[in-house]
């Protein structure tokens, strides 16, 4: 149980930096690769699957 405690944490900051900086790039060159289709795709898949 003590090791578990750093991962826990620690998790709410990895998931603020996913967020923020991983997923809001990778959705900005998508979005120029693939245009509307991928906006079609995003309006059926959530973020977090």
């Amino acid at each position: 149980m003590a090791n578990a405690f750093w991962v826990l944490l620690f998790l709410p900051e990895a998931i603020a930096f996913v967020s923020l900086f991983v997923i809001g790039r990778e959705e900005s060159y998508l979005r120029r690769e693939f245009g509307s289709e991928y906006d079609d795709y995003r309006a059926r898949v959530r973020r977090w699957l």
